[in-house]
């Protein structure tokens, strides 16, 4: 039960990093589809048709975003 405790308090801080990273997208577009995508467990189809993009142009908004973000913290 301590274990699984222990597990429930780390999955929590980790979920409010993501929300606190995703809160700090500024392009609205990004932030919902990073708010689908890792918030809301939604798939890549369903966000394509939700924002009105081709399944492959989310997939690389997402991967190129991130390594951006990436890049930023290691110069």
């Amino acid at each position: 039960l301590r274990i699984y405790r222990g597990r429930q308090e780390r999955v929590g801080r980790q979920m409010l990093e993501v929300e606190g990273f995703i809160n700090g997208i500024g392009d609205p577009e990004m932030r919902l589809i990073f708010e689908m995508r890792f918030i809301e467990g939604r798939k890549l189809r369903e966000i394509a048709g939700e924002v009105n993009l081709e399944l492959s142009t989310i997939s690389v908004k997402i991967s190129r975003f991130l390594k951006c973000q990436t890049n930023q913290k290691n110069p």
